[in-house]
């Protein structure tokens, strides 16, 4: 059921050591689940962060709480250290809770960050997170189901969405320098929608999105070393710098690589856009396991999976058991009263907190207290949400 921090705790894996402040949930398992999503990380950009030319250390994730709202402390806040190194600071509900797409986006720049002697700006950061995520998920939706749902693969997607038009009117250096424009004329997170695109269209055409690092990486160093530019500080200039970005993919991927990147963009910039509903339905089909928790964000902190009220299942099993232990003792709530809202239709197989079958039962409202997890047996599409505490929904 996983366990609430007293004191400030360490955990080191293979590849990270987490810092975590007192009256931290830590997940079962923390070390080999960060480890599994750090290396399918470094698999996605073909980057190993330990041979990394900068590489000194092994990441730290900082796990602290957002002090800003008591109650949505638990997402929302990943990102990575402002002074350059391979660090993280994240909220915890981030670290492998609920929504993990900020986290493994943080983990991209990380990694990445070990090859490179200058720290990227935003224009190429927002791409490589959230390309990175995108397709760590896609892989993980073939070779480990379970693990794939806990990213939001069309909020990913939302928020980076761009009106075609738009994008098409300007130049890749314009976006790159992340121009001051009315976004809300069909761009959200600023230039997060080109830059997104951009590493798509890299990966599917020359079978790698970060090839362009090794020119980077001279290219800045180049820069820095030159006495013209010692009144820099150690860093390269803003404008410089879009200049050395520009120049390395140009460099690496050939001079119409932009060109046809335009070209690419009608045909398939609608594969990264998503306008999302949050009572879609969630195809979990292929998931065979999967432990539910509330997800406490800033908007809402409701209980369900996939991110959404309704999922298509196969012979699924929901561990209800830490969602239980996490409202009750982590948020202090009475679970007393914990119910599964299903479709009126859906049935489900009950087991006790010992995995012993307590029986069957129907929707559209289970009781579950006594309840440790739930089995939807077969093929079918029912509502999936866990209600019975304090929830708030601003949606």
């Amino acid at each position: 059921m996983g366990y609430i921090t007293v004191n400030r705790s360490y955990i080191e894996s293979d590849n990270l050591i987490f810092d975590i402040e007192p009256n931290i949930y830590i997940i079962p398992g923390l070390a080999e689940t960060a480890d599994l999503f750090f290396e399918a990380a470094e698999d996605a950009l073909r980057l190993s962060s330990g041979d990394g030319k900068y590489y000194v250390k092994k990441t730290c994730i900082y796990v602290r709480k957002d002090g800003r709202d008591n109650l949505r402390i638990e997402t929302g806040r990943s990102y990575n250290s402002s002074t350059g190194d391979n660090d993280i600071e994240t909220t915890p509900g981030e670290v492998f809770v609920t929504n993990i797409n900020d986290l493994i986006g943080s983990m991209a720049i990380a990694i990445a960050r070990n090859h490179a002697v200058q720290d990227f700006n935003y224009f190429i950061s927002s791409g490589l997170q959230r390309y990175t995520v995108l397709k760590v998920m896609n892989t993980l939706a073939v070779t480990d189901p379970d693990h794939s749902v806990l990213a939001d693969i069309n909020n990913l997607k939302t928020n980076a969405s761009v009106d075609l038009s738009i994008l098409l009117s300007q130049p890749m250096d314009f976006w790159m320098n992340d121009p001051s424009v009315d976004y809300t004329k069909g761009f959200s997170n600023g230039c997060a929608g080109v830059s997104f695109r951009l590493m798509g269209f890299l990966d599917e055409r020359y079978g790698n999105y970060t090839a362009w690092l090794e020119s980077y990486d001279e290219k800045c160093n180049d820069y820095l070393n030159d006495p013209k530019n010692s009144g820099s500080f150690g860093y390269v200039r803003r404008n410089d710098l879009v200049k050395i970005t520009y120049d390395s993919i140009l460099e690496t991927y050939g001079n119409t690589v932009y060109d046809d990147f335009y070209a690419w963009l009608p045909l398939h910039s609608r594969e990264y856009d998503y306008f999302h509903n949050y009572s879609d339905t969630a195809d979990v089909s292929t998931v065979t396991s999967y432990t539910i928790y509330p997800s406490y964000e800033r908007f809402n902190n409701l209980t369900r999976i996939g991110f959404h009220d309704n999922i298509i299942h196969n012979d699924l099993t929901v561990d209800i058991m830490p969602a239980e232990y996490y409202l009750r003792e982590y948020k202090h709530e009475d679970t007393s009263g914990l119910i599964l809202k299903l479709s009126p239709d859906a049935e489900v197989e009950l087991y006790d907190t010992e995995d012993k079958l307590i029986g069957t039962a129907s929707g559209p409202e289970i009781q579950l207290n006594g309840v440790g997890s739930v089995k939807l047996k077969g093929t079918g599409t029912t509502k999936f949400t866990i209600e019975g505490y304090r929830i708030y929904n601003y949606y």
